[in-house]
């Protein structure tokens, strides 16, 4: 099971170098995940200066989610007729809105290249294992297109 807790940051400390706190919260499969990822790196042998932490997995995941959503918002024009129909809209494949390459070329930076790889396959694994495909972020629910997704299993069927 989860435990529920607070994580606290002093927001007053070290004011030249901003803490963002993370939306995203690792659980227990991105612990699994990251775990089996460690261990992969240090069988390697190749890779041995390369690691990636809970907080690096917990801040790329939601860089993910907000590229996610704002190449969604972008492609409105593909579930906003739907919308104003009073639809459900259809939301466009994941890779077709943030492939891996566009993801990759976003993290840049980040990480080597094949940790980018490793955590954008994660993040789109865990993608396609959420109720409508949808976003990994509880906030993003409340935002279209995903309101309009996650509200219409509660509205009353006409009689």
């Amino acid at each position: 099971g989860t435990a529920a807790y607070f994580r606290y940051q002093d927001m007053w400390v070290r004011q030249t170098v901003p803490q963002v706190l993370t939306a995203y919260d690792m659980d227990d499969e991105d612990v699994e995940w990251l775990a089996k990822f460690s261990a992969k790196v240090i069988k390697s042998k190749l890779n041995q200066h390369v690691t990636l932490n809970a907080e690096q997995l917990e801040s790329m995941m939601q860089k993910l989610e907000n590229l996610h959503f704002e190449a969604l918002k972008s492609k409105a024009n593909l579930w906003m007729p739907d919308v104003k129909m009073g639809k459900v809209p259809s939301i466009p494949v994941l890779e077709s809105v943030l492939s891996r390459g566009a993801a990759i070329s976003a993290l840049r930076g980040e990480s080597e290249l094949w940790v980018l790889e490793g955590v954008y396959d994660h993040w789109r694994g865990k993608r396609r294992a959420t109720p409508h495909m949808g976003p990994l972020l509880a906030h993003l629910w409340f935002e279209m297109p995903w309101k309009a997704v996650c509200f219409a299993d509660l509205e009353e069927p006409d009689e």
